[in-house]
């Protein structure tokens, strides 16, 4: 099989051979004599040349016969005449020429011929002279090219310096169309022209002439190769070869592909996936990315605030903030696994666990240049999985890293030859080559001569790669550029390592030399494979002793040496192979026994195929896995295997025959690896039926097509995925159960989920009442759920076996073996399996959750079922909680609020309605009934309904002592019937015909309560239910509170309505009171009889029109009644006197103000309408009676009074003058005015008196 050479290979191959310019030669003698090669390379001169002497129509002169035989040996019969024909051509413009031919014999060599020409004085060719060399330095590099290039398979060969043709490969010559013989000496651009246009054709040529590379490919070829035709300089940097060379760049095109592709997944991944994507784009700055996912898990619209890491963290619970941190920090700074849980506030404010993971990419310092990851709820472990697949790259990068050995060369020659050539090139004081190791960052020296003398390079420190700046050696190693320094200790400071332990150990000698100072240096780095593998480092004394050519130089130099040094690597280590090889047989049966026992003590599954796919190695892993001995698996196909074991599938996508395929295609096609190294995760069944979750891994191994072997490994991760399968479970019914907060939506939540979960045909759970001491059935499902709502007897059945117990129950084949209490169960037609598992919460048992399906449970459904039991128990006791804390807080609302009423209002059928309407709402009641006690009639009147036709009741009774209300009177205890079927209660409770409003209802219990307080029955309340109830102790006791708050609204109202009555009664008997009082004070002033009625009106009226309030009013009216009250003291002589009054009279008649003060103020009753009798006498101006008052010191009601007063007196007839008109009283009136009277109120009254209040009064 030929050897394949990498493109770049060819290159540097080519490169090198063709560095230096071929030598010219002399002819030293004639026929059979030599040629001397002057100024050739050493070891190369005095080399025998072969020659004869023809004339031009091709006839030899001399040495024929000799020549002939030496021609037959040198070339084909078909190359002679070639030889001729380029002999022909030689003319005094063409005195010389030059060919190459391959000699016939077996493997063939590559001859340069040589042609000179003898002319005629007039230009005609005398003879030409035709020699080869043989065996020239040059001929060695060519024939060692034509091997190299012969041995490549892809189309590759050699031109002259002017595109001829000298050598092609036999895959050129076949893309050419042509025989390698056929083609040399042509010009190569000419067969070019039709896979190229002309322009570009002329373009390409120009390019190559100016000595720079070409690439180019041509069209309408069926393979993917791209064409380079590089130029090959000597060391004074002419052209003298052209390098034809091709690589194909299939595989190129396809990773573009595959890069595309894998974009285009990225980008589907990131959309698909349910986990949350974060991009930290710079660790120094604060702004990051999330995927729109992430902020949905946070519970944020994509976009909806900018993320960063400050933002993060604020979310982050406090008490995980420092965690995190540190952990992050570590990640930064040491580059270890960033994998925490944390508390992340979302956006409503709830705190949910999340698993972030993330990585980094660092420079080659280790800096962290951006960090990317992920964020999840619940995340799958596949550290199993990732350490797997670790194993898989480390197997296929040793196998992909072999590369096959070029000629090897000496270390040492290496090194000599190259402080040889540097010190004839430039100054050299030092030279030390160093090699550089990119895993260890350690800079090792490997050769080192200073001031002449060969040092132990080994014994130098060996040095840390620096940062830039610090140390040249490794400015070079980052930069992979060389350094040219004119300055050294002005740069540096100090002495290169390498020379300053040196100088110190020579300085500490007996005999140290003076002191040198290093002022110049040459620093290249050896590069190969585009990698830095060491430094070239030369020193000199001298300042600026280095020039550009000389950097230059050794850059050149370097790259040989990166080749040199490379090949010597691989020389030794093919030595040490070859050595190795020859120890292998001797210790290959040892070998294969350790092999042995390596893979008998694995934990993972191993199984070896043969050649053939015949399994050769089973150790006892795989036995404990699968279940199949070794003895009934060695021998065996391995597809068959692996069939049964799976028994349909061994993928989602791969059938058996497919499976079958892909192995012998694994076997078989060198190219095809599209089933190794990928990792399956299935699941099997061993022949004791259990079943197994098992990671399997396929790879190939073996070096060529005939040698391939399959190797599988399994690893049985059931248990890793029981675990996940239980967190999925508990992840999935918690968030189902998230969002619903009743016990019922918790029940159908449960029952949902059972069933798909488990595949039940039925699902049923049933709840324990501890008060009432009763199991009912909640909710059911499937051929269960005819029995929804039953109550299950207690003490009795499987469900109160699991309450009692606290264990579950199970029977996969129900009906081969029924539970002694089988009867006690719902039906099973349907199912086979059944299992009945409690639902405990706090150590309390609080139901069972019955679940049956067609095929039987196994390990993992069970424990699926235990999962689902302990989460519903969970969720019950909470709804339970939350239910009744809800009903507590109802029924306390309910209970305020008939309070209230209670406190605020009187109206007693309104209060009822309330009453009635809370109670049927907090007990679940269809209908309500209250009815009231008079107890003059000895009978219970319909007072108030809910959900009953009001207008058909109203009116009715029930005699105490009759019916089942008059009974609760009596027995003065609460009547409760749960079913009015079983135990048929009377309805004939009313007198009236409407009885059969309540037989005609579907009422199924009764409650009737009577209603007491302070010992005393006010009634009954009634609730009618239509569906069968059991109360519980709670339900009873809230039932008695809202009695004994009805009975207190009944006891209020009846309260309030007696203290109204006697209110009224008094208040009638006050008016009374003093409406005798004035007719006692008008009985005894014939003259003023009537009067005070009159002007107490206008008063009062006035006082509405100025906007006083009722009680102000009320209290005006009693002033007014009562404004000479205070005259019943005033002797009768006087008050009846028809003359004018003395002096002494008119003193005691004003004294009457003052004696209506001194009568009234001890009446708390009249306090409030004292001021009109005290002060209807008092003037505006001050000069009133009897305390001289002024402007607003006197009380409103009297300043109004004091004007209607006034007006009534003038309009009424007196024994001394006639009643005025209503202009001349209100001119009076008018007039007084700021004197007498408030000049404000004179303007109202008047506005009163035009707005009807002449006619009023």
């Amino acid at each position: 099989m030929a050897e394949h050479f990498s493109y770049n290979e060819i290159v540097t191959v080519v490169q090198t051979f063709f560095v230096s310019p071929l030598t010219d030669m002399e002819i030293s003698s004639t026929s059979g004599g030599k040629v001397s090669m002057e100024g050739g390379r050493p070891g190369y001169t005095d080399t025998p040349v072969w020659f004869g002497r023809f004339a031009p129509d091709g006839t030899w002169l001399e040495g024929e016969g000799a020549l002939q035989e030496r021609l037959d040996r040198l070339l084909t019969p078909e190359d002679q005449l070639n030889l001729l024909e380029i002999g022909r051509r030689i003319s005094p413009e063409n005195p010389e020429d030059k060919a190459y031919f391959l000699t016939p014999a077996d493997p063939p060599e590559l001859v340069h011929w040589r042609f000179s020409g003898e002319f005629l004085e007039n230009g005609q060719p005398a003879s030409i002279l035709a020699f080869h060399d043989q065996g020239t330095a040059q001929n060695a590099q060519l024939n060692l090219m034509w091997k190299f290039i012969n041995l490549n398979n892809t189309p590759s060969g050699l031109l002259d310096g002017q595109g001829k043709i000298i050598l092609l490969n036999t895959a050129a010559a076949e893309w050419l169309g042509k025989t390698s013989r056929e083609l040399t000496g042509c010009f190569f651009f000419d067969l070019l022209s039709p896979g190229l246009g002309h322009e570009e054709l002329t373009e390409m040529i120009e390019q190559v002439l100016r000595g720079e590379p070409v690439t180019f490919s041509l069209e309408g070829e069926d393979s993917l190769l791209e064409y380079s035709i590089a130029p090959i300089r000597d060391a004074h940097g002419a052209i003298t070869h052209f390098g034809l060379f091709s690589k194909d760049i299939h595989l190129q095109r396809a990773y573009q592909q595959e890069l595309e592709e894998s974009r285009l997944r990225l980008d589907l991944a990131i959309k698909g996936t349910q986990d949350g994507l974060w991009d930290w784009l710079d660790p120094d700055q604060d702004f990051t990315w999330w995927s729109p996912r992430l902020y949905e898990l946070f519970g944020y619209q994509p976009g909806e605030f900018t993320p960063t890491v400050v933002r993060f963290f604020e979310m982050v619970h406090p008490d995980d903030r420092q965690r995190l941190r540190a952990s992050l920090q570590e990640h930064l700074d040491y580059g270890g696994a960033y994998d925490i849980t944390v508390r992340v506030k979302t956006k409503g404010g709830e705190y949910r666990w999340f698993r972030t993971r993330g990585t980094s990419i660092r420079d080659e310092h280790g800096k962290p240049l951006r960090m990317a990851g992920s964020m999840q709820d619940i995340s799958r472990e596949m550290r199993a999985i990732d350490e797997l697949g670790r194993r898989n790259d480390e197997i296929r990068m040793l196998y992909d890293g072999a590369r096959h050995l070029g000629e090897s060369l000496e270390v040492a020659d290496i090194f000599h030859s190259l402080h040889a050539t540097v010190q004839k090139m430039m100054p050299c004081d030092s030279l030390f080559v160093s090699t550089y190791d990119a895993e260890t960052q350690m800079i090792r020296c490997k050769y080192a001569k200073h001031e002449g003398k060969l040092l132990e390079a080994e014994a130098l420190p060996n040095i840390l790669l620096q940062s830039e700046g610090q140390d040249p050696q490794s400015q070079v190693i980052h930069s992979r550029q060389p350094l040219l320094i004119d300055n050294y200790q002005e740069l540096f400071g100090k002495l290169p390592l390498c020379i300053e332990k040196q100088d110190r150990d020579l300085k500490n000698s007996a005999s140290a030399p003076k002191e040198n100072v290093v002022q110049s240096a040459l620093i290249v780095p050896m590069l190969h494979k585009n990698r830095v593998v060491g430094t070239i480092q030369v020193f000199s004394y001298q300042e600026q002793a280095y020039s550009i050519e000389n950097l230059h130089f050794l850059e050149s130099i370097s790259v040989q040496m990166a080749i040199a040094l490379n090949n010597a690597h691989l020389f030794e280590r093919a030595q040490q192979e070859i050595k190795e090889r020859l120890n292998a047989e001797s210790a290959l049966r040892e070998s294969e026994e350790k092999f042995r026992s390596v893979i008998e003590q694995a934990a993972d599954g191993v199984m070896i195929t043969d050649t053939e796919g015949r399994i050769v190695t089973w150790n006892q892993a795989q036995t404990q896995i699968t279940g199949v001995e070794e003895a009934d698996a060695v021998g065996k196909l391995v597809w068959d295997v692996l069939n049964n074991l799976v028994q349909d599938v061994i993928l989602d996508k791969l059938s058996q025959n497919e499976v079958r395929q892909a192995m012998i295609t694994l076997l078989e096609d060198e190219e095809d690896e599209s089933l190794s190294g990928q990792i399956y995760e299935r699941e099997i069944i061993r022949e004791d039926g259990h079943t197994r979750q098992v990671l399997s891994s396929v790879f190939r191994i073996g070096a060529r097509k005939g040698e391939y072997r399959i190797v599988v490994l399994t690893r049985d991760v059931t248990q890793i995925a029981r675990r996940h399968k239980e967190l999925e479970v508990i992840a999935r019914v918690n968030k189902s159960l998230r969002s619903v907060t009743s016990l019922q939506e918790v029940l159908q939540v449960v029952m949902d989920e059972t069933t798909d979960l488990l595949g039940a045909v039925g699902t049923a759970v049933a709840l324990y009442d501890s008060q009432r001491h009763v199991i009912t059935i909640e909710m059911a499902t499937g051929e269960w759920k005819k029995n929804l709502g039953k109550e299950l007897p207690p003490e009795e059945g499987l469900s109160y076996q699991v309450i009692s117990t606290g264990q579950p129950y199970l029977e996969n084949d129900i009906h081969a073996r029924p539970a002694p209490s089988i009867s006690r169960l719902p039906s099973f037609d349907q199912m086979n399996a059944v299992a009945c598992y409690p639902l405990e919460a706090d150590q309390r048992i609080g139901g069972v959750i019955w679940v049956g399906r067609v095929l039987p449970f196994d390990e993992m459904d069970l424990r699926i079922l235990e999962l689902i039991s302990d989460i519903a128990a969970s969720a019950i006791d909470r709804a339970r909680m939350t239910e009744s804390r809800l009903k507590q807080i109802q029924r306390m609302l309910a209970l305020r609020k008939i309070d209230r009423a209670i406190s605020t209002g009187f109206d007693l059928g309104m209060n009822l309605n309330l009453f009635l309407q809370e109670a049927q709402a907090q007990l679940n009641a269809d209908a309500a009934v209250i009815l009231l006690y008079n107890p003059y009639l000895q009978v219970l009147e319909v007072t108030q309904t809910v959900g009953l036709d009001t207008h058909a009741l109203q009116g009715g009774y029930v005699r105490v002592g009759s019916g089942t209300a008059g009974q609760v009177v009596l027995d003065r205890k609460m009547l409760l019937v749960e079913d009015l079927i079983a135990n048929p209660v009377l309805y004939a409770f009313y007198a009236r015909k409407d009885k059969s409003l309540l037989e005609d209802a579907d009422y199924r219990s009764y409650v009737a309560v009577p209603l007491i307080v302070k010992g005393q029955v006010k009634g009954v309340l009634e609730l009618y239910f239509c569906t069968r109830i059991k109360p519980s102790p709670d339900w009873l006791d809230f039932l008695d509170m809202l009695a004994g708050q009805a009975a207190i609204m009944i006891d209020n109202a009846e309260m309030f309505l007696d203290l109204q009555k006697s209110n009224l009664d008094l208040q009638m008997a006050y008016q009374s009171t003093l409406e005798g009082w004035v007719k006692a004070l008008d009985m005894r002033d014939k003259e003023t009889e009537g009067y005070t009625q009159r002007v107490t009106e206008m008063a009062v009226q006035f006082a509405r029109q100025l906007g006083l309030s009722d009680e102000q009013l009320t209290h005006m009216r009693r002033g007014a009644l009562l404004h000479d009250i205070g005259k019943m003291a005033v002797p009768d002589e006087i008050l009846n006197k028809k003359g004018e009054l003395s002096k002494e009279e008119r003193a005691v008649l004003r004294q009457h103000p003052l004696y209506a003060y001194q009568w009234l103020q001890s009446i708390p009753y009249l306090k409030e309408a004292m001021d009109i009798p005290y002060c209807h006498h008092e003037r505006w101006d001050g000069s009133g009676y009897p305390r001289g008052l002024k402007g607003a010191e006197i009380p409103m009601s009297a300043r109004i009074f004091s004007i209607v007063n006034v007006w009534n007196a003038l309009r009424s007839n007196r024994l001394y003058r006639n009643a005025l008109t209503v202009e001349e009283a209100l001119k009076e009136i008018r007039a007084q005015a700021g004197k007498q009277f408030d000049p404000d109120l004179v303007d109202a009254f008047e506005q009163f008196l035009r707005l009807g209040g002449v006619e009023l009064f």
